[in-house]
Formats: C-alpha cells, structure tokens, sequence
C-alpha cells in the first residue's frame, strides 16, 4: 500500500500553476465541432436564462486535461453564478438547460453540468452527491473544482478560478465516498461490480469507467493532480503488488482500447475478473480507513456495510 504523505500533497494542491489563456485557445481550437456544438449550445442556454448574473463558464475533464473520447467521455461544462445562494429554482433551471442540449445536439446526451455560486465557491467546498441537504450548493464536488483550478479552459465571463476555495486532501476523501455512495447506493447496485456476469450486460464505455475508476480516483488522492486516465492508469499500476499487476495491467490496458473504439475482448475480462474485484476491496478499505480517521462514522459505517456484503464474494 502506498504511504499518503499528507503535507506534501497539501503543498501539491496549492502550488499547482493556472492554464494560461494562450493556452487555452491553442487548445479550444483543436476541439471536435460536434463536440464544441454541446457546450456553446449549453453556454448559450445559461446566458439566455440567467444574464449578467452568468459570472465565469469553463471546460473540464478529459476535453481539457487529456485522454477525451468521443464515443465514451463525458463533456464536462462549468457554470459559476453570481450571487450567494442558490435555490430549487436553479435545479429547475439546469435540468431545463440540459434537456435541451440533449435533444438539440448530436452529442447532447453527454453533457455533464457542473455549477454552484461564486460566494459558495469561495467560502466552502461544496458537493452535490449526497446527502440531499447538499443540494443547496449546485453541483460542484471538490474533484471539479480541482479540475478547475488546474486545468480549467476559460469559456465566458470573468475568470474567478484564483478566488476559489481550494479542496484539501480530506475533501478529496470525502468525494470520493460521496461519489461511490452516489453511483452505487444500494447493496444490488454495489453487489453487482462484484459479479463478472454485470460486466456483460454495460455496454463499452460503461465497462471502461467502472474499470478504470479506483485508478482515476486515487491517482488525486496520491499526486493532488486531476490527470487523465493514461497518467492514473500507470501511476496504480506502479504502486500494485507485484502478484497483482499482470492482471490489472491487462485489465487496464484492455479499457484504454475501448475508449480508443477497439473491440471487446470478453475472454480477458473473464480470466481477469477476480483483479476488478480486488482493486474495489483496496479501494473501499482505503477510504474506511480515511473516514474513521476523519470521524466520519455516517460514511465509514456505509462503506463497511459494502466491504461486509461484497468480501464474501471475493472468496469464493
């Protein structure tokens, strides 16, 4: 297991240096025009909904920060308001605006949103997973603000990213749990990872993210950099046990194909199944871990309760 050197990682998330804007437009302009066609489309909702009370809209995630697929990756658009709170008004707003990327675009069906207020963001580190109470901040979880800060590409308005609250080490831990907890919040759902036989019912991109997912969500937690799959891919890798890197390591490299549009190689998520399962058990055991420390019983108790219904399976 790899020791977390707490300090330094701190040190890392604070001194990461902004895109610059030559940059960014070096990179904006190598961009897909269909997949540039989501985000003016949803740029162009939030303006005509909201005005001047639009503050600052950028990209993130891989379009940005590497390794974007048309076929499988999410187009991530980030939206901050002007203003203190905000309200179910606003949920109403974005759910609108969604819906009419989706039906007016050829890739509108994989737009993520991201967006809160500015005073939210600059005053405390929001989230937007669970608990529901957290619906009063947007949706903005510490990992996109990180994305942000580092890598974000400047679209409109005025670029506020200096003025952002910075995640610390143990909000990337508890993001982490919430975003787990989000996408598999029952114990049918957090089962069924565990269970070779789900596999061959996801489709590729969703058999990619799942695979793909403990080595994205830990190569922050290690490095305090939001990176692209390759870069968190090799970094797990080169911290695995000996005994477990052959199978991860043709797991891994078998979903970076698949979001490269190579074939499906079921033989080979067949043999190497078991790896999956134990690169989830590493990961649930590192964040009870890290919520106990916290004193995060509502969280570490609910990851235990997931550890506890899944290990069996892993024996047998």
């Amino acid at each position: 297991m790899t020791v977390i050197k707490f300090n330094r990682l701190e040190d890392q998330l604070m001194t990461h240096p902004l895109r610059t804007l030559t940059e960014e437009q070096e990179l904006e302009a190598k961009i897909n025009p269909l997949v540039k066609e989501v985000y003016i489309c949803a740029l162009d909702e939030v303006k005509k909904a909201y005005g001047q009370r639009l503050q600052a809209s950028y990209l993130l995630g891989s379009l940005v920060h590497g390794g974007f697929s048309p076929g499988i990756s999410d187009i991530d658009v980030s939206f901050i308001l002007k203003g203190d709170e905000i309200t179910p008004a606003d949920w109403d707003t974005f759910d609108t605006i969604r819906q009419t990327v989706r039906e007016t675009t050829k890739y509108g069906n994989k737009l993520s949103l991201f967006w809160s207020s500015l005073n939210i963001l600059t005053t405390r580190v929001a989230s937007g997973a669970v608990p529901t109470w957290t619906r009063e901040n947007g949706v903005f979880p510490p990992y996109d603000v990180l994305d942000l800060i580092q890598n974000g590409l400047f679209l409109d308005g005025e670029d506020v990213r200096d003025r952002l609250k910075r995640p610390t080490v143990d909000d990337l831990y508890v993001n982490n749990v919430e975003f787990l907890l989000s996408i598999l919040p029952t114990e049918e759902k957090q089962r069924s990872i565990m269970d070779k036989s789900y596999y061959s019912q996801l489709d590729d991109r969703d058999t990619s993210k799942l695979i793909l997912l403990p080595s994205r969500l830990q190569y922050t937690l290690f490095t305090g950099k939001v990176g692209n799959n390759e870069d968190a891919a090799l970094h797990y890798m080169d911290n695995l046990p000996k005994e477990a890197r052959e199978a991860i390591t043709a797991l891994v490299d078998h979903s970076l194909r698949l979001r490269d549009g190579k074939p499906r190689d079921t033989t080979l998520l067949t043999e190497h199944f078991p790896a999956i399962r134990k690169m989830y058990q590493r990961l649930i055991e590192l964040h009870i871990r890290k919520m106990d420390e916290l004193g995060r019983q509502d969280y570490a108790d609910r990851l235990k309760e997931w550890h506890d219904n899944c290990i069996p399976r892993l024996l047998n």
